[in-house]
């Protein structure tokens, strides 16, 4: 677990080039559902400190899942307040 700790600076860094790769149109938007199952790992398995830290930090940086081609309502926020 104590590299799982050790993720938090990490794996925002990563999380902060990887939307903007996706506003600039670097990388396809159906990656973010990728983005977000790791992130939900990481979720899943940091300690809860970690967790609020990283949804703080992360607040204007949530983007949109897109699950089918016409839809990308469900924001990445939402399913990482019920985690």
């Amino acid at each position: 677990m104590k590299l799982i700790n050790k993720l938090l600076n990490p794996l925002f860094v990563l999380h902060l080039l990887f939307v903007g790769a996706v506003l600039l149109g670097y990388i396809p938007r159906e990656l973010v559902i990728y983005e977000t199952i790791i992130l939900t790992i990481y979720f899943l398995l940091c300690p809860p400190e970690d967790g609020i830290i990283f949804f703080v930090r992360a607040i204007p940086l949530w983007i949109a899942i897109q699950i089918t081609p016409s839809y990308d309502n469900l924001n990445q926020w939402r399913l990482f307040v019920l985690i």
